[in-house]
C-alpha cells in the first residue's frame, strides 16, 4: 500500500530543546534545612530530659527554657529556609541569638558546680555563642542571595 494513509509517515514535528531546569532548592538550601532540623530535634530533646529527669544539682528551668526557645526558632527557621521565604534570614539570625543565649545559659548552671574550671567554661560558652551566631548570620546572608537570585 505505497500510496496509503498507512505508509506515509507522519511530517516530524519541530521541538524546541527543553531549557535547562534549576533545581527546586539548591544544595546549600538543603544541607541548611536539615542541619536546623537536627537543631530543632536536639533543642526538643535537652527541653524533654531536663524536663523529665529535673536535675536538682542544676537550675535545669534555665537550661530548658534556652533549649525550648532554639528549638522553636531552629524549626522556624528550617521551614523558612525550606520555603525560601523572605523572613529566613530574619529567623536564621534569630535562631542564631536563641542559641547563644543557650550557650550562656548552660555555662550559667555550669559554673555552680565547675569549681577551678570556672574560667573554662564560661570562655567555651562566649566562644560557642559566637561561633553559632556568624556561623547563621553568614548562613542568613547565603539565603538572602539565594532569595534574591530567584526574584
Amino acid at each position: 500500500h505505497p500510496g496509503s494513509a498507512l505508509s506515509r509517515s507522519p511530517r516530524p514535528v519541530p521541538t524546541v530543546p527543553p531549557e535547562p531546569r534549576r533545581p527546586a532548592r539548591p544544595l546549600g538550601i538543603q544541607v541548611l534545612a536539615a542541619l536546623l532540623t537536627f537543631y530543632a530535634m536536639s533543642g526538643v530533646y535537652i527541653t524533654a530530659v531536663l524536663a523529665t529527669s529535673r536535675p536538682s544539682a542544676l537550675r535545669w528551668e534555665l537550661v530548658a527554657a534556652g533549649a525550648a526557645g532554639f528549638a522553636l526558632t531552629a524549626g522556624l527557621a528550617a521551614r523558612a529556609v525550606w520555603r525560601l521565604a523572605d523572613a529566613a534570614p530574619r529567623w536564621l539570625v534569630g535562631c542564631g541569638i536563641c542559641g547563644a543565649l543557650l550557650c550562656i545559659a548552660l555555662a550559667v548552671v555550669g559554673d555552680r558546680a565547675a569549681g577551678e574550671t570556672r574560667g573554662e567554661i564560661w570562655q567555651f560558652a562566649i566562644a560557642g555563642a559566637i561561633l553559632l551566631l556568624a556561623f547563621l548570620a553568614l548562613a542568613a546572608r547565603y539565603v538572602r542571595r539565594e532569595i534574591d537570585a530567584r526574584s
